[in-house]
């Protein structure tokens, strides 16, 4: 039979409902549909759909109810005009939104109807969508359904208006709202205010927003931007209310974003939009000279009467007839004072002075209408008493600092006999040559001056004058000096071409002093070093005539074979030389070379009673870190008998048995200590290398000893002076202390050995 549209009546409920009913329960594969219209989704991401029915229970169809079902099935189909798609009445077409059962309950013929609800929700994305239900084998009633999606509502905040926004296609997420702002509004903060929409359809978290535009007013409430109305105003972007026009001014449309002054009055670009507008004051009053001489005027004056409501007063000085070289004190642009001292001025001359007053809106007036005072001044004749300074100098130059110094006007000038009593104060007027008019000055109680930050490698012209009781006296004459440059370099060569012109300047530079003190300096430097070279000099030649006479100090029979002085050998020609039986690369001292490269000539050691003063004898071209004692034949004093007679065969004297009485002797101990004598420290005390290192004060090089594996004692007797620069001792002083204290171990380490062999 299918679906069959009927009436349902519920008049206690207010119910007219028109209703699907199936109750195909007596037959088998049953298969009932029916559809919706065609609904379009318009903004809608997400659709819901509300199911009212009821259901019957399958009790109440006992015995012939062959397929009794207590379910049915709700689907869907989307469909786009656009595209070629299957028609809507094809079932295979359709996706299952779920199966729908009496969630409320069911009733028979013993109960009231129960009227169900279902809500499902199906995510969309096309032009529209159709609904379907199916039935299989259930007795039931589709009373209602309704079709809808949630949006988040329109809304106004923060002067921001939020359209209304569908949620997303899932619970879960969340619509990013852009909003606009409200009429006379403009976006503040950087970016535009932006809601987010959740899937419950409520705003949160809004971020930005909009502000009133100047000459709008913000209504809070309204969330409006209201125009201002005549004679207010409103300045700038924000929320604040209309303001009335600051006197002197008005407003006279809506919408102002300022108040325009009135004639005559001004505003400042630097005052606030709220501040009266103002008016320029008038000219200062009473100005009067305090003091004047030949070179210098002093004016002072009283503020204007009318300051025109401002408090920003300050004042300007011009003058008609002033030079470049003429110094206003402070500066003559903006003065805060009432006072102001001119000096640089010429003698027995009438100057005219301006004074005018400004404040922060003059200059949005007209120079004419702007009010000044004047004064017409007339120097003094120049007064015989007032000298100038003398004999100003450059002390130090620097890169960017000159130190200047000079000396005060001579006593003859003053009643008093004190130079610097006589002095009040000294000024000091200095400026970049070439640019006479960019002038510094400096008032000073000393007689010298340091200029800092002056610009390097600048030529600077320095003028100095006194002020005593009688007055400021004349400058002195201008003397340059460049930054960076050295004193005493050399008179200026624009003097030296001035003098051959025979052109009188008075700019003096600075050269003959400083050129002298050079002079003094370089002189002395040449002497030391004549005496330095003169001293060495004779040094040289007493080392060289006490070496050749040595020889003269030796027993005679040391010199009888071989003769060594002043780089030359001098053979005795009694003796035949000896044949070289050494042929190694290093010289040995012993052999001393003769004719010939393959012949030497052999001294005996053992006419020395120290072996060591041999080898210093009769090895002097042989750097001494080569020379090592390789053994001792044996430790005792020689033969009181053979010394006796090689002394005896030359000098004829009597010989001296007592050891300390032999000149030789004596002089060998004084020469070198002996290793094995009892004066020596014993080197074999040494249990480590750090013991020794540290009883020759070089225990700085222990690391470099236990890097190269060098422990023991017997290690370092070994070593040689290659060894210690391969170590990395490079000092020479370090290795020849090493290298004795190395010889002294190794000699007595030899010597505890009992065993001989040659030097």
């Amino acid at each position: 039979m299918g679906w069959v549209e009927e009436s349902y009546i519920n008049f206690e409920k207010g119910i007219n409902w028109r209703s699907y009913v199936v109750c195909d329960v007596t037959k088998q594969n049953v298969n009932n549909w029916v559809w919706t219209p065609f609904i379009e989704r318009g903004l809608a991401n997400l659709i819901y759909i509300e199911v009212k029915f009821t259901i019957r229970d399958c009790s109440l169809f006992p015995g012939y109810a062959l397929s009794c079902k207590e379910t049915f099935s709700l689907l869907y189909y989307e469909f786009d005009v656009a595209t070629r798609e299957p028609p809507p009445w094809e079932p295979d077409s359709y996706k299952s939104v779920g199966r729908i059962a009496a969630g409320e309950g069911r009733f028979n013929a013993n109960n009231e109807v129960v009227i169900n609800t279902e809500t499902k929700a199906v995510k969309v994305t096309k032009k529209g969508v159709y609904f379907a239900f199916r039935d299989q084998g259930a007795c039931i009633s589709i009373m209602a359904v309704k079709v809808y999606y949630i949006v988040c509502p329109e809304v106004v905040i923060n002067f921001a208006n939020f359209s209304a926004t569908p949620t997303a296609r899932e619970l879960t997420q969340i619509e990013h709202a852009t909003g606009k702002c409200v009429d006379n509004a403009e976006v503040v903060g950087g970016g535009p205010p932006t809601y987010l929409c959740k899937g419950d359809g409520k705003w949160y978290l809004p971020s930005g927003g909009c502000k009133c535009k100047a000459g709008f007013e913000a209504d809070i409430e309204a969330q409006t931007c209201i125009i201002c109305p005549p004679g207010k105003y409103k300045y700038g972007v924000g929320d604040d209310k209309c303001q009335p026009c600051p006197a002197h001014s008005k407003a006279p449309d809506q919408g102002m974003s300022e108040c325009r002054c009135n004639t005559g009055y001004y505003r400042s670009p630097k005052d606030p939009k709220s501040v009266p507008c103002t008016q320029p004051p008038s000219a200062p009053q009473n100005l009067t000279v305090n003091f004047v001489d030949q070179s210098t005027v002093t004016l002072s004056w009283n503020p204007p009467n009318f300051l025109g409501g401002r408090s920003d007063i300050v004042y300007r000085v011009t003058c008609d007839m002033c030079g470049p070289s003429v110094v206003f004190m402070p500066n003559n642009e903006v003065i805060n004072d009432t006072k102001i001292t001119i000096s640089g001025l010429s003698p027995v001359t009438t100057y005219k002075f301006h004074v005018w007053a400004e404040n922060g809106v003059s200059n949005l007036t007209s120079s004419e209408n702007r009010q000044f005072v004047d004064i017409a001044v007339t120097t003094t004749e120049a007064s015989v008493k007032s000298a100038s300074v003398n004999n100003v100098r450059v002390m130090l130059v620097k890169a960017s600092e000159i130190t200047l110094s000079w000396d005060p006007p001579m006593a003859s000038f003053f009643e008093s006999s004190d130079d610097d009593a006589a002095v009040e104060v000294y000024e000091v007027k200095f400026y970049p040559r070439g640019d006479e008019s960019n002038v510094s000055n400096k008032l000073t109680a000393d007689r010298h001056m340091v200029f800092t930050a002056l610009r390097p490698k600048t030529d600077y012209g320095f003028q100095v004058r006194a002020k005593t009781a009688h007055g400021w006296g004349e400058y002195s004459p201008t003397i340059y000096k460049t930054t960076g440059q050295l004193l005493g370099s050399g008179k200026n060569t624009q003097q030296q071409v001035q003098r051959k012109n025979g052109i009188k300047d008075d700019t003096a530079y600075i050269g003959d002093e400083d050129n002298m003190e050079v002079r003094i300096i370089a002189g002395a430097t040449v002497a030391v070093v004549v005496v330095l070279v003169v001293v060495i000099i004779m040094t040289v030649l007493f080392l060289r005539s006490r070496s050749n006479d040595e020889c003269n100090k030796k027993q005679p029979s040391d010199c009888d074979t071989l003769e060594y002085r002043n780089g030359e050998v001098h053979c005795n020609l009694d003796n035949p030389p000896i044949v070289a039986t050494h042929t190694s690369s290093m010289t040995t001292p012993l052999f001393t070379q003769v004719g010939s490269t393959t012949s030497r000539s052999y001294i005996d050691p053992h006419t020395y009673e120290d072996p060591n003063q041999a080898v210093k004898e009769f090895a002097r071209e042989i750097d001494a870190s080569y020379i090592t004692i390789e053994a001792i034949i044996a430790v005792r004093r020689l033969l009181t008998r053979i010394m006796c007679r090689s002394y005896l065969s030359v000098a004829r004297i009597g010989c001296r048995f007592i050891t300390n009485e032999r000149p030789f002797v004596w002089l060998s101990a004084k020469r070198s200590v002996n290793p094995l004598s009892s004066d020596a420290p014993d080197m074999t005390q040494f249990g480590s290398v750090n013991e020794w290192l540290c009883s020759i004060k070089m225990a700085r090089y222990l690391d470099n000893f236990e890097q190269a594996g060098i422990v023991s004692p017997k290690a370092v007797a070994r070593l040689t002076v290659a060894d210690l620069t391969a170590l990395g001792i490079t000092l020479v002083g370090h290795q020849k202390k090493i290298m004795n204290s190395i010889q002294a171990m190794r000699a007595q380490f030899s010597a505890n050995l009992s065993e001989g062999f040659l030097v």
